[in-house]
C-alpha cells in the first residue's frame, strides 16, 4: 500500500504539473492571438549573443534584449516571443535569433497597450507555444502511466 501512495503522490504531481502548465499555454496564447493586434513602435536591438558557460556542462544562455519608445517612455525588454522559454532554446535556435537579430538592427516592436513594459519582436511564435502545449501533455501522460502501472503491477 506504501508504494502505491508514494506512486499515485507523483501521479498527482505530474498531473497536476501539467494541468497548470497548459492552462498557462491557454491564457498566454490568447494573449499571443491579440498580440497580434497590439501596437507597434521601432525598436533597436541592444544586446544579441550566447553566453557560453565557464563549465561545459551548463547551458548557454540567449542574451537578446532591445529598447523601444513608446510616446515619450523608454522601455525594454528580453522577450522574443510569449512563450519561449530560454532554457528550452537549442544551441541552433539560440545561432538562428541572434543571426535574424544582430546588435544595432532596428525591429519593429509590438507592445501591450494597457501594458507597454510588455513587448515582444514575434508575437506570434507557435513553435514556442507548441513547445509549452506539448510539456504539459507530457507531464499528465506522464503521471497516468505512473499511476496506471502501479496500480496494475504495484503489490496488492
Amino acid at each position: 500500500m506504501g508504494r502505491n501512495l508514494i506512486a499515485t503522490f507523483f501521479a498527482a504531481v505530474f498531473v497536476t504539473l501539467g494541468l497548470y502548465i497548459l492552462l498557462w499555454w491557454r491564457r498566454t496564447k490568447s494573449t499571443s492571438a491579440s498580440a497580434l493586434s497590439w501596437p507597434t513602435t521601432k525598436g533597436v536591438i541592444t544586446q544579441s549573443h550566447i553566453r557560453y558557460p565557464a563549465d561545459p556542462g551548463d547551458t548557454a544562455l540567449l542574451v537578446l534584449s532591445f529598447e523601444y519608445l513608446v510616446g515619450a517612455t523608454h522601455y525594454s525588454s528580453n522577450r522574443l516571443d510569449l512563450f519561449r522559454m530560454e532554457e528550452r532554446t537549442t544551441q541552433d535556435e539560440m545561432e538562428a535569433i541572434t543571426r535574424r537579430y544582430p546588435k544595432g538592427q532596428l525591429v519593429q516592436v509590438h507592445f501591450d497597450p494597457a501594458k507597454p513594459t510588455t513587448g515582444v519582436l514575434e508575437p506570434d511564435n507557435l513553435v514556442a507555444a507548441h513547445r509549452v502545449c506539448n510539456l504539459g501533455l507530457v507531464l499528465i501522460s506522464f503521471g497516468i502511466v505512473v499511476f496506471t502501472l502501479s496500480h496494475w503491477f504495484g503489490p496488492r
